[in-house]
């Protein structure tokens, strides 16, 4: 398979990364903030909140803790027993796809420039 070939299906995945949110800095800055808040409060869907922070650091550069927000979302949502489960998985694959995606470009271009 083609990076072409990979960066088309991915964009065919239901999730964060595709649904056309809106990016701008700040919006992005008051969501990282507003979806830490509510991480310390006792709501009972942290998993979706895990799902989207991981979109916001990844779109603000800090791919790292977006992969650990990824993480701990996808360890509450295979603890979960619900019919919401599936779906929310396939999200959160598909987040994790996105990230996982962009670090290999990322080192690509880093060894492009190494070698030029």
């Amino acid at each position: 398979m083609t990076d072409f070939d990979l960066q088309d299906n991915l964009k065919n995945m239901e999730c964060h990364f595709n649904w056309q949110l809106d990016s701008s800095p700040s919006t992005l800055e008051n969501l990282h903030q507003d979806l830490k808040d509510r991480l310390q409060t006792g709501c009972t869907w942290k998993c979706q909140l895990h799902n989207l922070l991981g979109y916001v650091l990844h779109a603000q550069g800090s791919r790292d803790e977006a992969l650990t927000h990824l993480k701990k979302a996808e360890k509450m949502i295979k603890e979960q027993r619900d019919e919401e489960k599936d779906c929310l998985l396939l999200v959160n694959q598909a987040n994790l796809a996105w990230v996982h995606y962009s670090r290999v470009g990322t080192k690509r271009e880093l060894g492009k420039r190494q070698t030029n």
